[in-house]
C-alpha cells in the first residue's frame, strides 16, 4: 500500500489474492453463518413455533410475538410486517452474500491475468517483428516480405 501521507494507493496482485481469499471470505462467512442470520432467517420464514425441522436457532419463536390476537389485533399487522421486513432483509442478503462471492471469483481470475500476463510479457522486438510478419499484411518491416511486390 502506498504511505500514509501521499494519497496514493497501490493494489498488487498480491493484495487482490489477499482480499478475495481472506477478507471476502470471511465477509460471506459473517453473511451465513451465526446465531444471527439463523435467527434472521426464522424470523424471514415465519414458521410458527416448534415448525423448524431439524432444530431452531431461534430457541422456538420465529415470529414476533405480539401478544393475545383476540385482544389486540394490531399485533396480527406487526407480526406480518414483521415478517415482510425480515424477509426483504433477508433477501438482500443473499443477493449480498452472491455478489461478494462473485467478487471473490472476480478478484482471482485479475489475480490469475496478471501473474500469467507477467510471466508472458517477455517478448523481444525480433519476436514481436517476426509475428508481425507473420500477418502478412503486405507491409514488409525491414525483411523480405514475398506478398509485396511492384508491377511496372
Amino acid at each position: 500500500m502506498g504511505s500514509k501521507d501521499s494519497g496514493d494507493l497501490k493494489i498488487t496482485d498480491t493484495y487482490l489474492k489477499d482480499f478475495a481469499q481472506h477478507k471476502l471470505a470471511n465477509f460471506i462467512s459473517a453473511l451465513t453463518t451465526g446465531p444471527s442470520i439463523a435467527q434472521l432467517r426464522e424470523f424471514a420464514q415465519g414458521l410458527p413455533q416448534g415448525a423448524t425441522p431439524g432444530g431452531d436457532p431461534s430457541g422456538g419463536y420465529n415470529q414476533l410475538l405480539t401478544g393475545n390476537p383476540a385482544a389486540l389485533s394490531s399485533g396480527v399487522t406487526l407480526q406480518q410486517d414483521f415478517k415482510t421486513l425480515t424477509s426483504t432483509l433477508w433477501e438482500q442478503i443473499q443477493n449480498l452474500t452472491t455478489n461478494a462471492k462473485k467478487m471473490s471469483a472476480d478478484l482471482l481470475a485479475v489475480d490469475l491475468v496478471l501473474t500469467d500476463s507477467d510471466d508472458k510479457a517477455h517478448l523481444t522486438s525480433a519476436d514481436m517483428r517476426a509475428d508481425l510478419e507473420n500477418l502478412n499484411f503486405g507491409v514488409s518491416l525491414g525483411g523480405s516480405n514475398p506478398n509485396t511486390s511492384t508491377t511496372t
